[in-house]
């Protein structure tokens, strides 16, 4: 069974073997010759059964496919030996000859000396033993293979419907329980138990069968808890076993003789409500609780109608009269806690008796007063019949012009709101109003500071950075990239990289026009992605290659204020800080320098602006995506409309949050929201 060699005959094998080198001359049964010195001894090693011998120091190796068994060693030195059991027969029986024991061998050579090692086998079970392999096979003890020593034989299966329990086919008879619960769930179900050990069935345990040895009594014993209730016995439905039939209704502990297997179910029920409780299905109808079918455990009775002029409240029906609740706005009520799934909703309340009402207004709303039963914005108890409605309104005033071309981007100046359609760029005064072209065929990208515009021009290659007043455009500089460029009081800043491997490369030249210089070379850039630029008074700031880096514009070493961003998709700055969106987070630095922090995650943010404490952007976590808002540093996203559209981009002032969209990526409109106190959280 497990390919042990027989120890007689590898023994008579060895001794064989061991003739040709256990005299004084001739050579070793690896071919060495023998010579004999004066100064030096044999030393010759025997290893009877299956294991190797090796000396210290090296010269002899003897057992298994080791052959070299005797070696010469200097008069007077000291040789000692390991033992190296078979992985088959893993058991050093002992030393003989020059050593003895099962210790370490180690001798002094004083002449020719000789050392018998012996290794055997070891039994695995005891002699007549038998046992079971799970509840379907036994296997048995004894002498399977070629040495002395016993084994388990191959397992055998069971035949027909015999089990095994101790140690024969047949001497095992099976107890299955099944726990029964209203809602199939192991929620609605305690623990079944056994004695002797074995079933632990139910919300505690799994092991619902058990083979025990035929004739053997066992006691089942199953418990209520606070979710479940244990009502009785019942025998499992065509298994043809009755087996346990004496059990079946009661709650008491199931002593069953398995002189034949058994089957029972335990049954559970769970209470719906409390004894003598009431609800109401409508404002006139009512249902009480209480025992309504076989098992314990309470249950909603059937419905009854109200009588007379009586309502049904939370007493049943009775003598009193009814509220009414709804909305206006963007957002929820609810009566004494429930909320209101559909408006208006209704309620019975006892003569005598008050129900609260609560409002809850969407993100994007705020509640702004009760009217009908009360009025105001304090509390809503209403203590007699009648309708009470809360009011909301968007936290922002929201208008919106329509336009008839496509809206691309928004850019803000202190008194001009500019965008972009198609390819023209139109502007308006503030607050805004109908707009007039202001630049035609210019992109649709572009920066704005005061009446001079700066963009990318793409038509044709290379591209140029243009620079317009109105009417008239000029180039500044060639080549460039798409990048939309960045400026200062007297310079425009923009890229030239035109392939991954030339790097990030950023150029100065000046609003009025003239020869352009090489700020910074070797920035970070993902070739083909579109880098983003700022400039302060101080620095140009680099967006590109998933880097944030700080230029100095007076010269000098580069910063890099952050690392790891992916692609970058948009960009702002404060007087202290740079913001931006990338991975769906928006995130922030210090211009400074400092730790990289989420102002908002998984923001997905478009075009980002900020204002103050007030940061907006264009996202969402669904396609179209809506304008949101928030206080920087509260973490709170707050949308400020209801309504997702295709907005595309967003400015922000003192006094309004003005964004780009379209509806159903048709008709496109400029959109404002008046900026108030609520407007941001």
């Amino acid at each position: 069974m497990n390919g042990r060699r027989s120890l007689p005959a590898l023994a008579l094998g060895l001794a064989a073997a061991l003739v040709a080198c256990s005299d004084g001359g001739g050579t070793t049964p690896d071919g060495g010759s023998i010579d004999a010195a004066a100064n030096d001894a044999r030393v010759t090693v025997t290893v009877v059964g299956i294991g190797v011998v090796r000396s210290t120091p090296a010269g002899i190796q003897c057992g298994n496919s080791f052959t070299r068994c005797s070696a010469r060693f200097p008069i007077g030195s000291t040789v000692s030996f390991g033992n190296i059991p078979s992985v088959v027969t893993p058991t050093f029986l002992g030393w003989s000859g020059a050593c003895t024991g099962t210790g370490p061998c180690g001798i002094t050579v004083t002449g020719d000396l000789t050392v018998t090692a012996t290794f055997g086998c070891v039994d695995d079970c005891a002699v007549g033993a038998a046992e079971c392999v799970g509840d379907t096979g036994q296997r048995t003890c004894g002498q399977f293979d070629e040495d002395a020593c016993r084994d388990w034989s191959t397992p055998t299966a069971c035949t027909g419907e015999a089990l095994c329990a101790t140690a024969t086919c047949g001497d095992g008879t099976q107890l299955s329980v099944l726990p029964l619960g209203e809602g199939a769930t192991q929620a609605d179900v305690g623990t079944i138990t056994s004695s002797p050990a074995g079933i632990s069935c139910g919300r505690a345990g799994n092991a619902c069968q058990e083979v025990y040895p035929t004739g053997t009594t066992v006691t089942l014993t199953a418990s209520s808890d606070a979710t479940a209730t244990f009502y009785g016995w019942s025998l499992l439905p065509l298994t043809g076993h009755t087996n346990g039939m004496h059990c079946v209704g009661s709650t008491a502990p199931c002593t069953v003789t398995l002189s034949e297997p058994a089957e029972l179910a335990a049954e559970y029920c769970t209470p719906e409500c409390t004894a003598g409780a009431s609800r109401c299905v409508d404002l006139d109808t009512v249902e009480t609780c209480g025992n309504f079918d076989e098992d314990p455990c309470q249950e909603w009775g059937p419905a009854t109608a109200c009588t007379g002029t009586n309502v049904c409240t939370a007493s049943g029906c009775t003598a009193g009269f009814v509220v009414t609740a709804t909305t206006t706005g963007d957002g929820d009520v609810a009566i004494d806690g429930v909320p209101c799934a559909t408006v208006p909703c209704s309620r019975g309340v006892a003569t005598g008796g008050s129900a609260q009402i609560t409002a809850t207004a969407e993100p994007h709303a705020v509640f702004s007063s009760w009217s009908g039963l009360c009025t105001g914005t304090a509390p809503c108890i209403a203590r007699a019949a009648g309708t009470v409605t809360a009011n909301f309104v968007n936290r922002c005033t929201e208008t919106e012009d329509w336009l008839t071309g496509v809206v691309d981007e928004l850019v803000l100046t202190p008194t001009h709101l500019y965008w972009s359609q198609v390819s023209d760029v139109w502007r308006s005064t503030l607050p805004p109003g109908p707009g007039a072209e202001y630049t035609p065929n210019a992109n649709s990208r572009f920066v704005a500071d005061g009446n001079t515009l700066f963009y990318v021009r793409e038509a044709g290659f290379p591209y140029s950075i243009m620079r317009s007043d109105g009417a008239t455009a000029t180039a500044l500089a060639e080549p460039a990239t798409s990048s939309l460029p960045a400026f200062t009081a007297t310079d425009v800043y923009y890229t030239n990289s035109s392939a991954a491997a030339d790097g990030g490369t950023v150029r100065r030249v000046p609003r009025s026009g003239g020869a352009s210089v090489e700020v910074a070379a070797g920035l970070p850039y993902f070739w083909p992605e579109p880098v983003e630029l700022l400039a302060d008074a101080t620095s140009v700031y680099w967006f590109g290659g998933g880097a944030v880096v700080k230029i100095p514009l007076a010269g000098g070493a580069t910063t890099t204020l952050a690392t790891g961003q992916d692609v970058i998709l948009a960009v702002a700055q404060d007087a202290t800080s740079l913001y931006w969106s990338s991975a769906g987070e928006l995130r922030r630095v210090a211009k400074a320098g400092g730790a990289v922090t989420d102002v908002i995650a998984h923001a997905n943010a478009q075009s980002v602006a900020v204002h103050g404490t007030t940061l907006a952007w264009v996202g969402g976590d669904t396609v179209p995506y809506r304008p949101f808002v928030t206080t920087i540093g509260s973490g709170v996203a707050t949308p400020l409309t209801g309504v997702a559209r295709a907005a595309g981009s967003i400015a922000i002032d003192a006094n309004r949050v003005y964004y780009a969209g379209s509806h159903n990526g048709i008709i496109s409109f400029i959109g404002t929201f008046a900026r108030n106190a609520r407007c941001a959280p």
